[in-house]
């Protein structure tokens, strides 16, 4: 077989001819694809710069196929079928109930926004795996992604891909490197139950290995009865089990961790990611003096804020126990009681009090209860909360008195607005399928009274709630800056019982399961 590949004569292919042929192969018209891959019928395309498809599940496609297009720049809504993110697969080419995510890595866009040349598709393609295979949002604690699988050559028919991939290997093995090497494999396929019969057909001399490689071979099973192929360095797979076993591994006290960690890459105009924990080379100062966690226990928020937030003190607040781990730590205060009991007994006040700002720049609420007690719970705190202090909140979607969620979110960023201006509301991946984080910063206050009194401040004019709705990039400063100390003045809330809250969202979140995306199969040993 001679591959057939986009080129127009005399030039280098530009993104819209590449994407053409992409869609071509994936598009359910038949007789269109027979024209892009004519003038063979039965033959296979190479596709430049190549296809990389993630598995992963119905309910996470759209975030996922997002997150890349903003985050990583990757070519993806739309592209196996318009107006759709996932390839539309049968019953039998699914791999236990994921779906694949098409996506594609180009070079940025030319004058006008028309995509730009394509000089060197397959150095593109493979610094844009290298960050997709970085991003430990996608591999793990939640592991919105289950498999990367990398199709450079698309047949009609199994026996041209098997033919395909034997030269892929072939070629993979004479460019290996250092000289004399040997060269072993590792076969991924998807659905798994392709790998038997692939096992079978690959020639014998290709050496396959499950845990001893050196290079990757992918094939999957694509829409209407065809079937891609590639090749890859070994390390794109190698680095994902190391993801999985590094996450296990560091045994965070719990999942809420990570929620913390990706709220301040998702928001980073208002989080960032201080260097060292935050700490100056001095170890004397911090970044943020203080920070109250409401509904903290077992711990994961308050680990990730002076671990890695960079604050000096952390008081928790939950009356559930902390995890050792975290209470042991000299720079978190557990408060044993429930926030509003903390309020009124006075031991919030003497706890900000011996910090060096007796006002907290960060507020951090995880509180497993209806997401109406915990926007109250945080108006309890407000007297010893600094103005332009940042709010993170997940909202648990649980069903109370006939609302349903959506009136429940409205409810709870409504209860909020007074006092904070609600940055945006997304589901993290981190987060279950039932909740939302929420990012805010306080508002500034016209005029400050002694927190004793509970008068209503005088609110400056502030512009309509928004709700956000574009992912943001990775890299810019974490908090805004923080007021001077004082204290500012809070706005009380209805008196109710304070609720217990659990940040590992005992009871909440169901448990998560990790499945291998696609079938790996190597030869006996």
């Amino acid at each position: 077989h001679h591959p057939h590949s986009v080129s127009p004569p005399g030039g280098v292919p530009d993104m819209e001819d590449a994407l053409r042929l992409h869609r071509a192969v994936l598009s359910k018209d038949a007789q269109a694809t027979v024209q892009d891959l004519a003038p063979l019928p039965a033959a296979t395309a190479e596709l430049s710069p190549p296809l990389v498809l993630l598995s992963c599940g119905h309910s996470v496609m759209r975030r996922l196929g997002e997150h890349v297009e903003g985050v990583l720049g990757a070519t993806c809504h739309g592209l196996a079928e318009p107006g759709a993110w996932g390839l539309r697969l049968s019953a039998g080419e699914k791999n236990s109930g994921h779906q694949l995510l098409p996506l594609v890595f180009g070079p940025p866009p030319g004058d006008g926004g028309a995509p730009g040349s394509l000089d060197d598709p397959e150095a593109t393609t493979s610094t844009g795996i290298s960050c997709l295979v970085a991003d430990w949002r996608l591999w793990e604690a939640a592991r919105p992604a289950h498999g990367l699988f990398v199709v450079s050559h698309v047949s009609l028919t199994f026996e041209g891909a098997m033919q395909s991939m034997a030269a892929a290997a072939a070629r993979a093995a004479a460019a290996d490197t250092p000289a004399g090497r040997g060269s072993c494999f590792r076969l991924s396929c998807f659905p798994g139950s392709l790998a038997p019969r692939a096992l079978e057909a690959l020639p014998e001399c290709i050496c396959l290995h499950p845990k001893e490689f050196t290079h990757a071979l992918f094939l999957v099973a694509l829409p209407h009865g065809r079937y891609g192929v590639g090749a890859g360095p070994g390390v794109w797979l190698a680095n994902l089990g190391q993801g999985r076993r590094g996450d296990e591994a560091q045994r965070r006290v719990s999942r809420a961790y990570y929620k913390m960690r990706e709220a301040a890459e998702t928001w980073p105009r208002i989080l960032r990611m201080p260097t060292k924990a935050g700490n100056s080379p001095t170890g004397d100062r911090h970044d943020v003096e203080m920070a109250f966690d409401l509904g903290a226990s077992p711990g994961g928020w308050s680990e990730w804020l002076v671990e890695q937030g960079g604050v000096g003190r952390c008081v928790a607040i939950d009356p559930a126990a902390m995890d050792d781990r975290v209470i042991h730590n000299p720079r978190v205060v557990h408060l044993r009681q429930s926030v509003e009991a903390a309020v009124a007994s006075g031991e919030l006040a003497r706890a900000a009090s011996t910090s060096e700002g007796s006002t907290a720049q960060v507020v951090v609420c995880d509180m497993n209860s209806d997401p109406r007690a915990a926007a109250e719970a945080v108006q309890h705190v407000l007297p010893w909360v600094a103005e332009d202090a940042v709010l993170v909140l997940t909202i648990k979607m649980v069903k109370r008195g006939g609302l349903n969620h959506v009136q429940l979110e409205t409810e709870a960023t409504n209860a909020l607005q007074d006092n904070w201006k609600v940055q945006g509301v997304r589901q993290l991946f981190n987060n279950s399928r039932h909740e939302r984080t929420l990012v805010a910063t306080r508002k500034k206050l016209s005029a400050q009274v002694d927190p004793g009194h509970h008068n209503v401040a005088v609110l400056e004019s502030m512009p309509p709630l928004q709700r956000e709705e574009d992912a943001a990039g990775v890299g810019a400063p974490f908090l805004a800056a923080a007021a001077e100390p004082g204290m500012t003045t809070a706005r009380r809330g209805t008196k109710r019982e304070g609720t217990a809250s659990d940040g590992g969202d005992r009871g909440a979140e169901r448990s998560v399961r990790s499945r291998a995306g696609g079938g790996v199969a190597a030869a006996s040993m």
